[in-house]
């Protein structure tokens, strides 16, 4: 096992709690780690509610042009384009992951060690998370006792 690291806050997830958290205690000048498996922000923005709200109002547009008659307006034949459908909902991801990567920059100055970590962690001992890292290697983090 890697030597400890040691932090005030230990975060894991990035989810909706854990960034939140993370970026008010960074701000408050706490070295602070964040350890996420995947997805930047949690799953609602990566492969839950915003993507799948996102192909409905596409179906939900779809079905008004397919009335166009109920509210005066004559048109030529439609179809669905699924793979632009996709494409636009990859683009909204893609937008929220940089806004959630643009509040971690700013709340996590690297320079202080604040970061934020790809990886599983694993509770090891009190306060001390392994972390098997996304791309390959290993890490232990920690947190005092007396740290808050």
């Amino acid at each position: 096992m890697s030597a400890a690291e040691k932090y005030d806050v230990l975060v894991l997830g990035g989810g909706t709690a854990g960034k939140l958290i993370a970026w008010t205690m960074a701000k408050e000048g706490r070295r602070t780690a964040v350890v996420d498996r995947k997805y930047i922000g949690g799953s609602c923005p990566n492969v839950a509610c915003l993507p799948s709200k996102n192909v409905i109002h596409s179906a939900k547009v779809a079905s008004l042009v397919g009335r166009h008659r109920e509210f005066g307006i004559e048109t030529g034949p439609i179809s669905i384009d699924m793979a632009r459908v996709y494409a636009r909902k990859r683009d909204m991801v893609d937008g929220i992951i940089q806004v959630h990567l643009e509040k971690y920059r700013a709340a996590l100055n690297q320079d202080r060690g604040d970061e934020l970590i790809f990886g599983d962690a694993t509770f090891v001992a009190p306060r001390t998370v392994h972390v098997a890292l996304r791309d390959g290697g290993e890490r232990t983090l920690t947190r005092p006792a007396a740290c808050l």
